[in-house]
């Protein structure tokens, strides 16, 4: 009766671990099938992609803001530089003896 039991008990376990790594093999391999590593490399490259336009739009956004404050400024310091040539202008001129 031991031997039955015993033989019965390691026949189960012997059966339900060969299932149980079966499906445990069949989900790896499906992971791994071509169109589930290529899904996971689109999905990838959709998210760099997006992140690259965000980068550029940013990059964009400030060179153009960057420009602006440039020609402000220089119209700043031109419009500056013509009120002082025209103060200097009017003044008499010092002649030292």
């Amino acid at each position: 009766m031991k031997r039955t039991f015993w033989a019965a008990t390691g026949f189960t376990l012997g059966f339900g671990s060969s299932v149980y790594l079966q499906k445990r093999l069949r989900r790896a391999v499906e992971r791994y099938t071509p169109e589930q590593v290529l899904q996971g490399v689109t999905d990838v490259g959709r998210r760099a992609a997006a992140r690259t336009r965000d980068l550029i739009s940013d990059l964009r956004d400030a060179a153009q803001e960057g420009s602006e404050a440039m020609r402000q400024t220089e119209q700043d310091l031109r419009s500056e530089f013509v009120a002082d040539s025209e103060a200097h202008r009017h003044r008499p001129a010092r002649i030292r003896h």
